[in-house]
C-alpha cells in the first residue's frame, strides 16, 4: 500500500503501535465486514432507483426524492417557496456532473452500471446524503441565528430567503460546503461552514497596522459562531473619476505589502472583492499559515498572496487567477469598474508600486522606531488552512478514480491514494508525525471532499517547522531598503496588460532576458566546463537559438566564441576523461556542435560534429555508465541527428543500440543505481528516447518497437517517484516533475514514439503523465531540467509533435507568465547553465519565437519537433 517501500510501511506500523500480524487481521475484518453487510448507501439506492431505470435518470430520480424533504427543511415564511425546486434542481445537475466526469454512458442500465462500478454508486449516494444533511444544517443555523443577522448583515430589515445555491466546487471536511443567499430586497450573504476566527483576528490585525498610516479597507460584516459563520456580501464599486481608480490601487499596493508581511495567501480572484476604498479581502483563512516540511521555500516575496498573480493550471489550460490579473475574467468582481469595464492594473502600475513602497517604508520605520505593536496574543488559539496538495491535484484524483476500471469499492480508492501518494509524500520523514494529517485526509477522500487541514498559527507541531508567528517576525527582521528595492522590481516586473497579446511580448521578454544573461557572462567570463548542462556547450546553444530566433550579431558571436573554445579542447581529440553522455559528456557536445551548425548555418561545425560522432561510436572500450546524462544512451541521443545523412556510419549507431538494449535489463538486479528506473535523465525513459532517435536516423522501426517495449515496463510508470540518495547512503523516495525524473520527462519520451506503435497501454501512460502533469502551479523550481521551463518546454515539443496549437499555447502562456512573475530575476543565474539556470530560459524562449525551426534539447532534435513518418 505504500508503493513498494516497505520500510516506510515498518514506520506506520510503529507509528500505530501495530505487528504486522495485527495490521493484517484488521485489514482482513474490515474487508469481511464491507461483505457481509448491507450498507447504507446501497440501501438508499435501493429504495430510490428502480429495477429497469437508466443511469441517466438517476440525477433526476435522486432530486425528485429530495424536494420533499427540501419543502419541509425550507419551509414559509423563512424561505421563498421556490426555494426548494431550485436546491433540487442544483443536486441533479451536481450529480449529472459526477456521472459526466465518471465517463458512464447515459443509456446504460443504472443496476448494470453500480454491478460493475459500486464505487460510482456510492460517490452518488454519498453526494446526496451530503446535500440533505447541509440543507438541514443550514436551515436550523439560520433559523437560531435570524436576528443577529436581520440586525449585522440585513440592516435591520426582516430576513426571507430568496435564492439559495450551494457551491459545486470544492468541499470542505464531512461534504460541507458554502452557500450564498440572498434576502429581499436583494441583500445576499453567505453561510461558511468553517469558524470565521482566521477572519475575526485577521481584522484585529489590520486595526493595529492603520495607525501607523497603512490604508485597509475593513473584512465584510461577519456573524460568527464556533464552527460556522455568515458573511456579508461586498459590491463590486464602479468608480466615477479616474482619481478614484488611482487611490484605489495605491490602497491596493498597501494591501500587497500587508499581505505579504502577514503570510496572507490564496488571495486570487474569487477571494478579493474590489470594494469602494480598496481591494476588500473575503476569505482569509490561510493567512499566518506556518512553514511546514513539505514547503521547498523558506519564505515568499510580495507576490506570494496571490493578489497580483496567481498561475494555475488545470482543465481549462493555463490562466492567471490572481485578483488583479485575473479580475478580467467572466464573473471576478476583483477589480474596479471605470466606464463599465474593469480596470487594466497594468495601465496604474505606479500606484500600485507607489502604495507598496509607502506601506513598506511604513512597516519598517514603525518596526524600527517601535511603533508597531502586533496583537499576537490573538494567535494562541487560531487554527488556519491547509491543504497538503493544491486543489486541481484531488480534483484529478478524483477523476482518475471515477475513470478507473480497477476502482470498483471505495476501499480500492484508498489503496489508489495510498500508491499514489503517500510513498513520495512520507518517505524520508518521520512518519509519527504526518500520521495524524495523512488520518484526516484520507477521512476527507472517503466523503469526496477537498480535505482542509487545520493547522495551529502560533506554535510548532506535527509537520510544522515554524509557526505563522515566527513567520511574520522574520518578515519584518529582513525588512530593510535593499529588500524593498527588490520587492518593488518584482511587483512592477509582475504587471503585464491584460489585453496584451503573450506572443506580441515574446520577443521583448527574450530581449530582456538575453540582456541579463550576457550582463551575468560579463561577471562570470569563460571559465566554465565543457558539457551541455552548465558549460561552453550549452551557453553555445543558447546563443545560437537566440541569434537565430532574433539575427542578433552579438548572440551569433557569443556562440562562435563558446564553439571555439570547445574546438580547442578536442584538437587531440575527445579527451580520454570525458564521459559519453548527454547532458555531462561529450554525447552532448556532439549534438550542440551539430545544432548550432545548422542554426547559425555554418556547415564546418556540422562536418566537425559528424567527425567527432564518428570517433565516438567507434571507441571499443564499454561505457561505465548507461544512462542518458553521463552514459551510453546519452551519447546514442547526442550523435543521432548528426549521423542521419552517414549511411556508412548507422552500423556503428545501430551496434551502440544494440550494446545498451543487451545491457539495460541485466542492470535491473543493480539495486537502486540501476537504470531500470523512472526517469529522463537517469532511467529508461531516456533510454527510450534514445532508441527512437537511433530508429528515426536509420529508418529501421526496430528500435522504436523496443523503445514502446521498454516504456511499458518503466517501474512505477503512472506515479514516477524516484529514489534519491541521502549523503549517509540510505535512500529516500521522492516525487519529481521535470525532465529528468518525472511525468514530463516520461511524457517527452513517449511522445516520440511513431502513432502506430501505440498501444493502449502506452497511450494510457500517456494520460497519466499529462494528468500529473496539468495541476502544477508555476513555482520553483524554474529550470530547464527539472521545472516549470522544463515543463513548458515538454508543451512546446508535444505541440509540435501533434500539431496542436493549443498546447503552443498553454507553453507560450507558461512562458510569459514566468517572465512577468519575475521569479526567474531570482532564481536563474547563468552559472545554472543551459540545464539549471538562465541560458536554459534563452533558449526556451528563442524556441517560443520559431516554432517548428528550432529543434529542443530535451529529446535531441535539431529541427523542430515532427512525427516519425
Amino acid at each position: 500500500m505504500s508503493g513498494g517501500a516497505s520500510d516506510l510501511f515498518s514506520r506506520r506500523l510503529t507509528a500505530e503501535g501495530l505487528t504486522e500480524t495485527e495490521a493484517l487481521a484488521r485489514l482482513q475484518r474490515g474487508l469481511c465486514c464491507l461483505l457481509e453487510e448491507t450498507p447504507q448507501w446501497l440501501l438508499l439506492l435501493q429504495r430510490v432507483i428502480p429495477e429497469r431505470a437508466v443511469i441517466g435518470e438517476v440525477p433526476r430520480l435522486l432530486a425528485e426524492v429530495v424536494l420533499p424533504k427540501c419543502r419541509r427543511v425550507f419551509a414559509a415564511p423563512l424561505f421563498s417557496l421556490r426555494v426548494p425546486a431550485a436546491i433540487a434542481q442544483q443536486l441533479e445537475t451536481h450529480c449529472r456532473q459526477l456521472l459526466e466526469a465518471a465517463a458512464v454512458n447515459p443509456t446504460a442500465g443504472a443496476w448494470e452500471a453500480f454491478e460493475e462500478r459500486p464505487f460510482s454508486a456510492r460517490l452518488l449516494a454519498t453526494r446526496f446524503s451530503q446535500w440533505l444533511r447541509s440543507c438541514r444544517t443550514l436551515a436550523q443555523r439560520l433559523q437560531r441565528d435570524r436576528s443577529e443577522i436581520e440586525q449585522s448583515l440585513l440592516g435591520g430589515r426582516s430576513l426571507q430567503v430568496t435564492e439559495l445555491t450551494f457551491g459545486l466546487s470544492d468541499r470542505h471536511q464531512e461534504g460541507e460546503t458554502v452557500a450564498r443567499l440572498v434576502s429581499a430586497p436583494g441583500l445576499a450573504f453567505f453561510y461558511k461552514p468553517r469558524s470565521l476566527e482566521p477572519e475575526r483576528v485577521l481584522a484585529v490585525f489590520f486595526d493595529a497596522l492603520r495607525p501607523v498610516g497603512i490604508t485597509l479597507p475593513p473584512l465584510p460584516e461577519m456573524v460568527a459562531r464556533s464552527r460556522y459563520g455568515w458573511v456579508a456580501e461586498v459590491s463590486q464599486a464602479s468608480l466615477l473619476a479616474r482619481e478614484q481608480v488611482q487611490r484605489w490601487f495605491f490602497t491596493a499596493g498597501h494591501l500587497a505589502a500587508v499581505a505579504w508581511l502577514l503570510g496572507l495567501s490564496d488571495l486570487h480572484w474569487e477571494n478579493v472583492v474590489a470594494g469602494e476604498d480598496g481591494p476588500v479581502v473575503v476569505d482569509g483563512e490561510t493567512w499566518c499559515r506556518p512553514l511546514t516540511v513539505f514547503d521547498p521555500k523558506e519564505d515568499g516575496d510580495i507576490l506570494a498572496s496571490g493578489l497580483v498573480t496567481f498561475p494555475m493550471n488545470g482543465p481549462s489550460g493555463l490562466r492567471d487567477d490572481g485578483a488583479f490579473l485575473g479580475g478580467h475574467r467572466p464573473g471576478a468582481r476583483s477589480l474596479p469598474l471605470f466606464a463599465g469595464q474593469p480596470v487594466d492594473p497594468c495601465q496604474y502600475r505606479e500606484e500600485i508600486v507607489a502604495g507598496a513602497r509607502d506601506a513598506l517604508d511604513k512597516l519598517l520605520w514603525a518596526w524600527r522606531s517601535g511603533q508597531l505593536r502586533l496583537p499576537f496574543n490573538e494567535l494562541s488559539r487560531l487554527q488556519v488552512r491547509w491543504v497538503a496538495r493544491p486543489s486541481e491535484a484531488y480534483a484529478s484524483f478524483f477523476r482518475s478514480a471515477l475513470q478507473n476500471s480497477k476502482v470498483r469499492e471505495c476501499w480500492q480508492l484508498s489503496l489508489l491514494a495510498e500508491t499514489r501518494w503517500r510513498g513520495p509524500l512520507a518517505a524520508g520523514m518521520d512518519i509519527r508525525a504526518l500520521v495524524p494529517f495523512l488520518r484526516a485526509e484520507t477521512l476527507a477522500l472517503h466523503s469526496f471532499a477537498v480535505p482542509r487541514l487545520t493547522l495551529p498559527a502560533a506554535r510548532r507541531c506535527g509537520v510544522v517547522r515554524r509557526s505563522g508567528q515566527q513567520q511574520i517576525l522574520l518578515r519584518l527582521r529582513r525588512l530593510d531598503h535593499k529588500f524593498i528595492k527588490h520587492q518593488l522590481a518584482v511587483l512592477a516586473a509582475s504587471l503585464h496588460s491584460l489585453r496584451e497579446d503573450p506572443r506580441a511580448a515574446l520577443r521583448q521578454a527574450a530581449s530582456e532576458v538575453a540582456a541579463a544573461l550576457r550582463q551575468g557572462e560579463a561577471a562570470l567570463g569563460l571559465e566554465v566546463g565543457p558539457f551541455l548542462r552548465r558549460g561552453w556547450a550549452g551557453w553555445a546553444l543558447a546563443w545560437a537559438a537566440w541569434a537565430r530566433a532574433s539575427g542578433d550579431a552579438t548572440a551569433r558571436q557569443r556562440a562562435r566564441q563558446y564553439l571555439e573554445r570547445l574546438q580547442g579542447e578536442l584538437q587531440g581529440g575527445i579527451p580520454g576523461s570525458w564521459p559519453p553522455g548527454y547532458a555531462s559528456g561529450f554525447g552532448g557536445v556532439v549534438y550542440a556542435f551539430f545544432a548550432c551548425g545548422c542554426w547559425l548555418e555554418e556547415p564546418a561545425f556540422c562536418e566537425l560534429a559528424r567527425g567527432l560522432a564518428k570517433e565516438a561510436l567507434g571507441r571499443s572500450e564499454p561505457p561505465e555508465h548507461l544512462d542518458v546524462e553521463a552514459g551510453l544512451a546519452g551519447l546514442l541521443l547526442g550523435v543521432a541527428e548528426s549521423v542521419r545523412g552517414l549511411p556508412e556510419l548507422h552500423e556503428a549507431l545501430e551496434s551502440g543500440a544494440a550494446s545498451l538494449l543487451v545491457a539495460v535489463p541485466g542492470a535491473a538486479a543493480n539495486g537502486g543505481k540501476s537504470i531500470w528506473k523512472p526517469g529522463f535523465a537517469h532511467g529508461i525513459s531516456g533510454v527510450a528516447a534514445a532508441l527512437l532517435r537511433v530508429g528515426k536516423a536509420t529508418g529501421n522501426l526496430r528500435w522504436a518497437r523496443e523503445a514502446v517495449w521498454l516504456l511499458e515496463q518503466e517501474p512505477r510508470a503512472g506515479t514516477w517517484w524516484a529514489e534519491a540518495e541521502l549523503p549517509a547512503g540510505e535512500t529516500v523516495s521522492v516525487g519529481l516533475n521535470g525532465w529528468c525524473h518525472g511525468p514530463a520527462g516520461a511524457l517527452a519520451a513517449r511522445k516520440l514514439v511513431p502513432a502506430e506503435l501505440v498501444t493502449l497501454h502506452l497511450a494510457r501512460q500517456n494520460a497519466e503523465a499529462y494528468a500529473r502533469l496539468v495541476p502544477l502551479k508555476l513555482s520553483s523550481p524554474l529550470s530547464l531540467c527539472c521545472g516549470s521551463i522544463g515543463r513548458s518546454e515538454i508543451s512546446l515539443i508535444i505541440g509540435e509533435l501533434a500539431g496542436d496549437e493549443r498546447l503552443m499555447d498553454e507553453a507560450t502562456k507558461l512562458a510569459a507568465l514566468l517572465f512577468s512573475s519575475g521569479l526567474w530575476r531570482r532564481e536563474l543565474d547563468p552559472k545554472g547553465g543551459l540545464f539549471d539556470g538562465l541560458p536554459g530560459f534563452l533558449f526556451h524562449l528563442s524556441r517560443l519565437l520559431l516554432p517548428g525551426e528550432l529543434g529542443s534539447v530535451l529529446v535531441g532534435g535539431v529541427e523542430g519537433a515532427k512525427p516519425w513518418k
